[in-house]
Protein backbone atom coordinates (compact mmCIF):
# COMPACT_ATOMS: atom_id res chain seq x y z
CA UNK A 1 0.00 0.00 0.00
CA UNK A 2 2.71 2.41 0.84
CA UNK A 3 4.35 1.78 -2.71
CA UNK A 4 1.60 2.34 -4.29
CA UNK A 5 0.96 5.55 -2.79
CA UNK A 6 4.62 6.36 -3.42
CA UNK A 7 4.54 5.76 -7.27
CA UNK A 8 0.98 8.01 -7.23
CA UNK A 9 3.46 10.77 -5.05
CA UNK A 10 5.90 10.22 -7.71
CA UNK A 11 3.72 10.46 -10.75
CA UNK A 12 2.45 13.94 -9.56
CA UNK A 13 5.20 15.33 -8.87
CA UNK A 14 6.82 14.55 -12.09
CA UNK A 15 3.72 15.78 -13.45
CA UNK A 16 4.51 19.09 -11.65
CA UNK A 17 7.71 19.14 -12.38
CA UNK A 18 7.46 18.58 -16.47
CA UNK A 19 4.01 21.04 -16.56
CA UNK A 20 6.36 23.84 -14.71
CA UNK A 21 9.46 23.42 -16.86
CA UNK A 22 7.64 23.65 -19.76
CA UNK A 23 6.03 27.27 -18.36
CA UNK A 24 9.17 28.02 -17.12
CA UNK A 25 10.68 27.54 -20.69
CA UNK A 26 8.91 30.16 -22.40
CA UNK A 27 8.73 32.59 -19.81
CA UNK A 28 12.58 32.69 -18.53
CA UNK A 29 15.00 35.34 -19.83
CA UNK A 30 16.77 34.24 -22.88
CA UNK A 31 19.36 37.10 -22.11
CA UNK A 32 20.03 36.39 -18.89
CA UNK A 33 20.31 32.16 -19.50
CA UNK A 34 23.16 33.41 -22.41
CA UNK A 35 24.82 36.18 -20.12
CA UNK A 36 25.22 33.33 -17.39
CA UNK A 37 25.98 31.04 -19.73
CA UNK A 38 28.53 32.97 -21.27
CA UNK A 39 29.96 33.14 -17.47
CA UNK A 40 30.76 29.76 -17.27
CA UNK A 41 27.99 28.76 -14.71
CA UNK A 42 27.36 25.17 -15.67
CA UNK A 43 23.63 25.14 -14.71
CA UNK A 44 22.89 28.08 -16.98
CA UNK A 45 24.65 26.50 -20.44
CA UNK A 46 23.04 23.67 -19.85
CA UNK A 47 19.65 25.16 -19.97
CA UNK A 48 20.46 27.36 -22.40
CA UNK A 49 21.66 24.71 -24.68
CA UNK A 50 17.82 23.25 -23.78
CA UNK A 51 16.24 27.05 -24.73
CA UNK A 52 17.71 27.00 -27.78
CA UNK A 53 16.46 23.95 -28.55
CA UNK A 54 12.52 24.19 -27.92
CA UNK A 55 11.18 21.42 -29.88
CA UNK A 56 13.42 18.73 -28.05
CA UNK A 57 12.35 20.67 -25.07
CA UNK A 58 8.64 19.97 -25.77
CA UNK A 59 9.30 16.61 -26.70
CA UNK A 60 10.87 15.80 -23.16
CA UNK A 61 7.85 17.61 -21.36
CA UNK A 62 5.51 15.21 -23.49
CA UNK A 63 7.03 11.97 -23.09
CA UNK A 64 7.99 12.94 -19.20
CA UNK A 65 4.36 13.69 -18.49
CA UNK A 66 2.96 10.75 -20.34
CA UNK A 67 4.83 8.77 -17.81
CA UNK A 68 3.84 11.01 -15.03
CA UNK A 69 0.62 10.72 -15.58
CA UNK A 70 1.31 6.37 -16.40
CA UNK A 71 2.57 6.12 -12.92
CA UNK A 72 -0.76 8.28 -11.11
CA UNK A 73 -2.56 6.01 -13.09
CA UNK A 74 -0.39 2.91 -11.64
CA UNK A 75 -0.39 3.68 -8.41
CA UNK A 76 -4.31 4.20 -8.39
CA UNK A 77 -4.57 1.03 -9.96
CA UNK A 78 -2.18 -0.68 -6.87
CA UNK A 79 -4.41 1.34 -4.01
CA UNK A 80 -8.10 0.50 -5.28
CA UNK A 81 -6.47 -3.21 -5.82
CA UNK A 82 -5.59 -3.13 -2.26
CA UNK A 83 -8.90 -0.91 -0.64
CA UNK A 84 -11.44 -1.83 -2.65
CA UNK A 85 -13.30 -5.33 -3.55
CA UNK A 86 -12.78 -7.05 -6.41
CA UNK A 87 -15.31 -6.08 -9.44
CA UNK A 88 -16.27 -2.79 -6.88
CA UNK A 89 -18.58 -0.22 -8.66
CA UNK A 90 -16.23 2.53 -6.72
CA UNK A 91 -13.27 1.72 -8.93
CA UNK A 92 -14.40 4.48 -11.04
CA UNK A 93 -14.22 6.73 -8.39
CA UNK A 94 -10.58 6.59 -7.54
CA UNK A 95 -9.33 8.31 -10.81
CA UNK A 96 -12.61 10.68 -10.44
CA UNK A 97 -11.70 11.97 -7.20
CA UNK A 98 -7.76 12.15 -8.40
CA UNK A 99 -8.35 14.03 -11.37
CA UNK A 100 -8.74 17.42 -9.85
CA UNK A 101 -5.67 16.52 -7.18
CA UNK A 102 -3.68 15.94 -10.65
CA UNK A 103 -4.92 19.00 -11.97
CA UNK A 104 -4.30 21.40 -9.13
CA UNK A 105 -1.39 19.71 -7.99
CA UNK A 106 0.70 18.63 -11.27
CA UNK A 107 -0.25 21.23 -13.16
CA UNK A 108 -2.12 24.52 -12.11
CA UNK A 109 0.34 25.20 -9.21
CA UNK A 110 3.54 24.40 -10.94
CA UNK A 111 2.63 26.54 -14.21
CA UNK A 112 1.78 29.60 -11.75
CA UNK A 113 5.23 29.18 -9.80
CA UNK A 114 7.64 28.45 -12.35
CA UNK A 115 5.27 31.49 -14.24
CA UNK A 116 6.05 33.97 -10.91
CA UNK A 117 9.76 32.58 -10.97
CA UNK A 118 10.88 31.05 -14.10
CA UNK A 119 14.79 31.10 -13.94
CA UNK A 120 14.74 30.04 -9.83
CA UNK A 121 12.85 27.33 -10.16
CA UNK A 122 14.33 26.12 -14.15
CA UNK A 123 17.86 26.00 -12.19
CA UNK A 124 16.78 24.26 -9.14
CA UNK A 125 15.11 21.75 -11.61
CA UNK A 126 17.94 21.55 -14.66
CA UNK A 127 19.88 18.75 -13.92
CA UNK A 128 16.57 16.42 -13.57
CA UNK A 129 15.67 18.10 -16.56
CA UNK A 130 18.94 17.24 -18.67
CA UNK A 131 19.29 14.19 -17.13
CA UNK A 132 15.69 13.50 -18.70
CA UNK A 133 16.50 15.21 -22.20
CA UNK A 134 18.95 12.63 -22.50
CA UNK A 135 17.07 9.42 -21.32
CA UNK A 136 14.53 10.66 -23.35
CA UNK A 137 16.43 11.09 -26.59
CA UNK A 138 15.50 7.72 -28.16
CA UNK A 139 11.89 8.39 -27.98
CA UNK A 140 12.03 12.28 -28.69
CA UNK A 141 14.53 11.40 -31.90
CA UNK A 142 11.32 9.16 -32.93
CA UNK A 143 9.37 12.20 -32.35
CA UNK A 144 10.98 14.61 -33.63
CA UNK A 145 11.55 13.04 -37.22
CA UNK A 146 7.85 11.54 -37.40
CA UNK A 147 7.10 15.61 -37.19
CA UNK A 148 9.79 16.25 -39.91
CA UNK A 149 8.06 13.54 -42.25
CA UNK A 150 4.27 15.46 -41.13
CA UNK A 151 5.95 18.94 -42.35
CA UNK A 152 7.10 17.45 -45.80
CA UNK A 153 4.12 15.79 -46.17
CA UNK A 154 2.17 18.48 -45.36
CA UNK A 155 4.00 21.74 -46.32
CA UNK A 156 2.51 24.82 -44.08
CA UNK A 157 4.10 28.20 -44.99
CA UNK A 158 6.49 29.04 -42.65
CA UNK A 159 6.73 31.98 -40.60
CA UNK A 160 8.72 34.79 -41.32
CA UNK A 161 12.29 35.80 -40.13
CA UNK A 162 12.91 35.19 -35.69
CA UNK A 163 13.22 38.92 -36.16
CA UNK A 164 9.84 39.28 -35.00
CA UNK A 165 10.19 36.79 -31.98
CA UNK A 166 13.75 38.75 -30.90
CA UNK A 167 12.13 41.62 -31.16
CA UNK A 168 9.39 40.63 -28.57
CA UNK A 169 12.13 38.80 -26.07
CA UNK A 170 14.28 42.61 -26.04
CA UNK A 171 10.95 44.34 -25.78
CA UNK A 172 10.13 41.79 -22.84
CA UNK A 173 13.11 42.13 -21.38
CA UNK A 174 13.24 45.69 -21.46
CA UNK A 175 9.66 45.95 -19.55
CA UNK A 176 11.19 43.68 -17.08
CA UNK A 177 13.98 45.81 -16.50
CA UNK A 178 11.72 48.99 -16.36
CA UNK A 179 9.38 46.80 -13.57
CA UNK A 180 12.54 46.08 -11.37
CA UNK A 181 13.88 49.54 -11.36
CA UNK A 182 17.42 48.55 -13.41
CA UNK A 183 16.25 50.25 -16.71
CA UNK A 184 15.15 53.92 -17.09
CA UNK A 185 11.56 54.10 -19.12
CA UNK A 186 12.37 55.19 -23.16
Amino acid sequence: MIAAILITCLGIALSAFFSGSETGFYRVTRVRLEIDAKEGQLVARGLHWLATKANLVVATVLIGNNIANYLVSLGLVLISARILAPDSQLESALPLLMTPVLFIYGELLPKFLFYQAPYRLLRLGAPVMLLCTILFMPVSIFVLLLETISGWLNPRETPGPTASRERQELQRVLVEGQEAGVVLPI
